[in-house]
């Protein structure tokens, strides 16, 4: 069923897409080097794909056809596909010690995002840019974890003891840390959804979820393609779809699991109440890189006219030639008209903006640092530190 709408994007912007996927076939080999021959705005090309965090990517698939390009400009791209090369094989050596200190406490790790996802996704650590790491634990595991951090050097972003900890816990969805020495940050993660969603994804509901994968040819546990569908579809909405890259994410999961099981990803994004989520990433995919979803996915996206005209914004704001950093603000403010039309039902809308007004975060515990027995206060305090911040226009 042919549900997206006609595309007509820019030479530049065609380019950026048919080299953002993975194994490129002949026929889309053959366009590239068709539009390349033309007038290429070449400078607004470089600023999309590294906007877009695609340019490892893009760079890969342009060396197929270098002759049809200039020497300089594939030089450029290929200083930064090396630097981030290096950077992304240190990080990664980092996650596997850290992750063999934690699992030898008999700490179960799930590593996600960073380097385990672009080994899952792309086959290559250093395809996909990223600048953290990111692990999830149990919750009854996470105060053991961030000893072990804090024992291995780490530098936490608050000086909590345990009790804080533990109330910090109830609030929030991760805590950072940065080695000093490496110069990296990792967020210890105890729910998955960043508390994005009403229900938590913890490392309990996910038992049923985890298969085991790898990383620099060493095991690990890893989501289930179904799973790792949703979430990439959640996270990206979290981030207001900000760049390229999540797009792309999905489109090179659904097509090299051509079998999956597409009643199971409906039924438990019904059951973790983000199926919009799920059906704007889907729709983004197919409509940008001609991801397939079966005609059954296709029908019951058709009955939410939302997706579409979210995707309509998103793209404006992932191709337009000079960024409107207004609009990218208001897509990524949690409060932004984005992340409650993008709620499945009103109830959720109605309780997403309690919890955003109410539930106290990070910087409660930074700018009102109080025992663990008067954290309540903070539910008091957060309502007025963001009308505080809004009135002398700060990002809350």
């Amino acid at each position: 069923m042919d549900i997206l709408k006609n595309n007509e994007f820019s030479k530049e912007i065609e380019i950026v897409l048919l080299c953002s996927g993975t194994g490129i076939e002949r026929q889309g080999l053959e366009r590239i080097k068709s539009l390349c021959t033309q007038n290429i705005d070449w400078d607004f090309f470089k600023r999309l794909v590294i906007r877009n965090r695609v340019y490892v990517i893009v760079y890969h698939n342009l060396k197929l056809i270098k002759e049809s390009l200039s020497e300089n400009f594939l030089s450029e791209l290929k200083a930064l596909t090396l630097s981030t090369g290096s950077k992304n094989f240190r990080f990664t050596m980092f996650l596997q010690k850290l992750m063999a200190d934690l699992n030898q406490a008999g700490i179960f790790v799930l590593p996600f995002k960073g380097p385990a996802l672009a080994e899952h996704v792309y086959k290559d650590i250093i395809f996909r840019p990223f600048s953290d790491l990111d692990i999830l634990v149990g919750k009854s595991d996470a105060v053991q974890a961030s000893n072990i951090l804090k024992q291995r050097g780490l530098v936490p972003q608050l000086e909590l003891n345990d009790s804080q900890f533990k109330k910090y816990m109830d609030d929030e969805d991760h805590f950072s840390f940065y080695d000093p020495k490496q110069k990296i940050t990792i967020e210890l993660h105890w729910d998955m959804s960043g508390l994005y969603l009403l229900k938590q994804i913890t490392v309990s509901d996910l038992k049923d979820h985890i298969t085991t994968g790898t990383l620099n040819k060493k095991g690990i546990p890893c989501l289930l393609p179904e799973m790792l569908l949703i979430y990439l579809c959640i996270h990206a909405s979290k981030h207001g779809w900000e760049y390229l890259e999540l797009i792309c994410c999905i489109a090179a999961l659904i097509k090299q699991n051509p079998r999956l099981n597409w009643e199971k990803i409906i039924k438990l994004s019904s059951d973790w109440q983000c199926k919009k989520m799920l059906f704007l990433g889907l729709y983004l995919a197919a409509r940008l890189f001609k991801s397939f979803l079966p005609d059954t996915v296709c029908i019951k996206m058709n009955d939410d006219k939302t997706i579409f005209d979210l995707s309509d914004k998103i793209i404006d704001n992932l191709f337009s030639p000079i960024p409107d950093q207004k609009n990218k603000q208001t897509f990524s403010d949690r409060f932004s008209a984005f992340h409650i039309k993008i709620r499945d039902s009103y109830i959720d809308k109605i309780r997403y903006l309690l919890r955003l007004m109410f539930r106290p975060t990070d910087k409660e515990w930074l700018y009102f640092p109080v025992p663990a027995y008067l954290s309540f206060v903070h539910y008091f305090l957060r309502p007025c530190r963001l009308i505080f911040c809004k009135l002398k226009g700060e990002h809350a």
